[in-house]
């Protein structure tokens, strides 16, 4: 179930590359990072759901946005799962004002 839930997430974050409806002009697409950390705070919502993780490495908590409440649910997802905290591994373009935000 975790290596499922690792290559959904990379799903997600990917399709909302290709996907996203404002563009990519608010990240640096020149540097593809990696946050792992594990699930704090989940906001399904749309158009765009949120979910705050904590990075394993230290205590910064990044905002990761994702799929609609709908596709989210349409992979698979669970709000009980997302909300139970579990171990993510995210690859996502960071804003350019390098704030804790990716997608």
């Amino acid at each position: 179930m975790k290596s499922l839930f690792y290559f959904t997430l990379s799903i997600i974050c990917l399709y909302e590359v290709a996907n996203a409806h404002h563009g990519l002009d608010l990240y640096d697409v020149d540097m593809l990072i990696e946050i792992t950390g594990q699930i704090k705070e989940v906001r399904l919502s749309d158009p765009h759901s949120v979910l705050v993780v904590k990075s394993q490495n230290s205590d910064v908590l990044w905002d990761v946005e994702g799929w609609a409440a709908s596709g989210v649910i349409a992979a698979g997802l669970t709000l009980e799962y997302l909300r139970s905290g579990p171990a993510v591994l995210i690859e996502g373009f960071q804003t350019k004002d390098k704030k804790r935000t990716t997608m």
